[in-house]
């Protein structure tokens, strides 16, 4: 056996035979067509027009014809080649194939490469083989007899592009929808996917790996009546009014502004924690229903609650939760994903650096959500309204919505002596941001993030509570307030 297969490898890099060799059989006088590769005193081996190769004995063998030899043009490449790869044999296959004179080798050179890699499938398609029922054949002709044949021995009619059992013929007919293509055999959807672990839920088949999402949209039906689709990708996991599609757009969406954050804050773990729960609504009124028969889990008017858990909750008209003794709420913009993003990168901020909105000036959570959104969905969409729990009110949204726009606007307001300091973003509380602070605030988190990353990390991070504006500051720049002003302006007006 060793010697043959030797013989076998011998020949297939040295072999000149043509493809159209013909071997008659005693029995029958069939003919097998092909290429001789091999042969001693007791058999023949030849590689047929499939690609097979097939071990004949010389006693089984009526007679034998040879014919056109390949080009030596085609020999001298397959001399500089290992001719035991498949993928090496290709390539002299096509290039041959791109070659009027050698388009007959280009063929034989191909099943060649049958013989070595019965799946490689660009050999398959250079040959012009079909496949049908779970093998190949020479034509589109031989496997629509060779299939029909196939099917109607297992009591099969043809439907559509599929066979289906006569006992089920009309059924497919009248609920085409109910039935799935596998194989080219018609099969019950339910069927098929209960076996694979699905659940139908909505409309939707659930995979096994987001079965536990089902029982929280059945709460939400339960508790809100409220019908979700659902989907999840890692530890993102989404609550939909919509349909599974704009589910799975969220958990993406999601999942990119993992990375971004993790990036930006310099948390690789970000990517795989803690858990995020999207759940996203249609109306106002959902919305309260939701809240109200949840409130023993998120708290009543309160989404995002657990702080450490960080459950967010991503809505589509409104998002309310608890914040510095006042009621936050950010109002939809364009699109529901800007507010989620622009959440997330909120919420991602609060644990990354160090984990409490109290010790970071105001500026600095607003303008990571707008960095978010520019990141991850191109502009900045969402307006901010904030109350406080002494009722002064005021919003501020990014104008024009771009990093481009935004250092536009502070370079001509510094140039018109309209500067907002270092010092002022510093200092300000949330009820005292407008949108010329986010606009200042969001270029200078460029500044820092570009030319400060490590000393501003340390800032963010440092523990200390009792420590005053100017110290703190101090103490991880290395510098005054107004010293960095002067670096600030001189970097927006590169």
């Amino acid at each position: 056996m060793k010697i043959i297969l030797g013989a076998i490898l011998l020949l297939l890099m040295t072999s000149t035979c043509m493809s159209q060799d013909n071997v008659k059989l005693v029995a029958g006088g069939k003919k097998i067509r092909g290429e001789i590769i091999a042969e001693d005193k007791t058999s023949v081996t030849i590689i047929t027009r499939l690609g097979e190769r097939q071990i004949i004995k010389r006693t089984e063998i009526r007679k034998m014809r040879r014919g056109r030899p390949i080009s030596k043009v085609i020999v001298a490449r397959l001399k500089a080649i290992d001719q035991s790869a498949a993928d090496q044999v290709f390539v002299v296959a096509q290039w041959a194939s791109t070659k009027s004179s050698l388009k007959g080798d280009a063929k034989r050179l191909a099943r060649r490469v049958l013989a070595l890699n019965p799946e490689h499938l660009a050999a398959r398609k250079m040959l012009g083989h079909v496949k049908g029922a779970g093998q190949w054949y020479e034509d589109a002709e031989k496997a629509e007899r060779a299939v029909t044949k196939f099917f109607q021995n297992e009591g099969r009619k043809k439907f559509n592009n599929g066979w289906v059992l006569s006992k089920d013929f009309e059924e497919v007919q009248a609920n085409p929808q109910d039935w799935m293509l596998v194989d080219q055999r018609w099969h019950l959807t339910s069927k098929i996917m209960t076996a694979k672990g699905f659940v139908l839920w909505n409309g939707d088949w659930v995979p096994p790996e987001e079965k536990d999402l089902v029982s929280v949209a059945e709460s939400i039906l339960r508790n809100s009546k409220i019908a979700t689709h659902f989907a999840q990708i890692g530890v993102n996991k989404v609550w939909h009014y919509g349909s599974r599609k704009q589910a799975l757009d969220i958990a993406k969406i999601s999942v990119k502004t993992r990375e971004w954050a993790a990036e930006i804050f310099t948390e690789p773990s970000f990517k795989e924690r803690p858990t995020s729960y999207h759940v996203v609504l249609e109306t106002a009124e959902q919305f309260q229903t939701f809240l109200y028969n949840n409130r023993d889990v998120h708290g009543y008017s309160r989404v995002g609650a657990d702080r450490h858990k960080a459950i967010l909750g991503f809505l589509a008209y409104y998002l309310t939760f608890g914040d510095l003794g006042g009621m936050l709420r950010l109002r939809r913009g364009e699109e529901t994903r800007n507010l989620m993003v622009w959440d997330m990168g909120r919420k991602l901020c609060r644990r990354a650096w160090h984990g409490s909105m109290n010790r970071l000036p105001a500026w600095i959570p607003r303008a990571v959500s707008v960095h978010a959104e520019i990141a991850i969905l191109g502009k900045s969409d969402v307006t901010e309204y904030n109350t406080s729990k002494y009722d002064r009110t005021n919003t501020h949204q990014l104008e024009n919505g771009t990093h481009k726009a935004a250092h536009a606007k502070v370079l001509g307001q510094l140039n018109a002596g309209k500067t907002v300091t270092v010092r002022d973003l510093f200092g300000s509380s949330g009820t005292s941001l407008t949108n010329k602070k986010l606009t200042w605030g969001t270029v200078l988190l460029s500044y820092l993030l570009e030319q400060r990353k490590p000393q501003f990390e340390a800032y963010v991070r440092d523990a200390e509570k009792t420590m005053k504006l100017d110290a703190r500051f101090t103490k991880h720049f290395k510098e005054s307030f107004e010293e960095m002003q002067v670096q600030f302006e001189a970097w927006i007006r590169k």
